[in-house]
C-alpha cells in the first residue's frame, strides 16, 4: 500500500505527537523563528515611559520608583512553579495567588479580573487531558519597564484531547482504518512568550510573539505518500495521488504545525502529522507500525530537519 515500504504487511501501526500553540484564548500566530538564546543576565533597565512626578517636599521632577531587581534565576524558578499547576483536573484558583486582582492584558484580553481569566482557563482546558506547560528557565531574560519587570521566556504546551465523531475513519482509504480507544489528537508547541511582573512579584500581563516552527524532512525510503486535505475533525479525505505526490516527494522539506492525530486497526496504530507544504496545511503519514504476531515493526516517514 501507499506509504509502506514493499513488501511488509498492508497494515501498519503508527504512533506520534502534534504541535500546536495557543494560549487560553487560541492559537498564537504560527511564525518561523528559533528558541531565545539562553541567558543569565538582567537587561538594563528600559527608559520610562511615563512622565516624572514632582516631589511634594521640594517639587523637583523625580522619576517613577522602579522595583528592587530581581535575579533572573529568582523569575525562572516563579514561572516553573506556576506553569507546573496546569494539570488535569485543575481548577486554577492558584490564578489568585500568583495574579493581580485586575490583569491589565492576557494575550486580546484587556483589563479583566483574574476571576474571569480562571473562568477561560477552566473552560479552555475543560475537554483536555495529559496536560503539561514547561517554562524553558535557560531562556528567560529579565528586563525592568517603568516600575514593572518584564520576562521574555520559551514557553512549552502540550496536551490531548478526544477525538470527535467524525474523525472515525482515519487512515489510509485502502486500509479502513478506525479510531482505536486509546485515539487522541496530540498538541504540542514552543512560544516565543512575555510576562510582566509589577513591584509586589505579580503578574499584571501575559503576551505570545511567535511560534517556533520546526522542520521535518520526507525520508528517502517513505514510498509513496498519501497526504490527506482534512483531518481529524473530518472524514478522512485523501488528496488525488498526483497532487499528493508533488507535495510531499522524498526529501522534502515540510513545517511541523504540531498536531498529530493516532488510528489504526487492533493490530495497527498510524500517526499522522499536520504540516504546511507547497502553501497548503495537509496531514501526512508521520510513523507506522504494525503487530507481527511476535514484537511490534515500523518505521518514520517524517524525520527531523536542519
Amino acid at each position: 500500500m501507499n506509504g509502506k515500504p514493499k513488501g511488509k504487511p498492508a497494515t501498519r501501526l503508527v504512533a506520534g505527537l502534534v504541535f500546536c500553540a495557543a494560549g487560553l484564548l487560541g492559537c498564537a500566530r504560527p511564525s518561523p523563528g528559533s528558541a531565545p538564546e539562553a541567558s543569565t543576565r538582567v537587561e538594563a533597565a528600559a527608559p520610562s515611559s511615563r512622565p516624572l512626578a514632582a516631589s511634594a517636599a521640594s517639587g523637583v521632577p523625580t522619576a517613577p520608583t522602579v522595583p528592587a531587581s530581581p535575579s533572573t534565576a529568582e523569575v525562572a524558578r516563579r514561572l516553573s512553579a506556576h506553569y507546573a499547576r496546569y494539570t488535569d483536573g485543575s481548577t486554577f484558583d492558584f490564578f489568585r495567588d500568583d495574579w493581580a486582582p485586575r490583569v491589565e492584558r492576557y494575550l486580546k484580553l484587556t483589563h479583566v479580573g483574574v476571576d474571569d481569566l480562571i473562568k477561560q482557563a477552566r473552560a479552555f482546558y475543560a475537554d483536555k487531558r495529559r496536560v503539561a506547560l514547561h517554562v524553558e528557565e535557560k531562556s528567560v531574560v529579565v528586563r525592568a519597564e517603568g516600575d514593572r519587570w518584564v520576562a521574555a521566556f520559551l514557553l512549552t504546551m502540550a496536551w490531548s484531547r478526544t477525538p470527535p465523531a467524525a474523525a472515525r475513519d482515519c487512515g489510509h482509504p485502502d486500509d479502513n482504518m478506525r479510531l482505536l480507544p486509546s485515539s487522541t489528537i496530540d498538541r504540542r508547541v514552543s512560544v516565543h512568550a512575555e510576562m510582566a511582573l509589577d513591584g509586589a512579584g505579580r503578574f499584571v500581563a501575559y503576551d505570545e510573539h511567535g511560534v517556533v516552527i520546526p522542520h521535518l524532512r520526507v525520508a528517502k525510503d517513505a514510498g509513496s505518500l498519501i497526504a490527506f486535505a482534512a483531518m481529524p475533525t473530518t472524514p478522512a479525505r485523501a488528496l488525488v495521488a498526483d497532487d499528493a505526490g508533488a507535495l510531499v516527494a522524498p526529501g522534502t522539506v515540510v513545517d511541523d504545525l504540531g498536531e498529530t492525530f493516532t488510528c489504526g486497526t487492533p493490530g495497527e496504530i498510524d500517526t499522522v502529522r499536520k504540516v504546511r507544504t507547497g502553501g497548503r496545511d495537509v496531514w501526512l503519514l508521520d510513523h507506522w507500525a504494525f503487530d507481527t504476531g511476535r514484537s511490534f515493526v515500523g518505521a518514520d516517514s517524517l524525520e527531523p530537519a536542519p
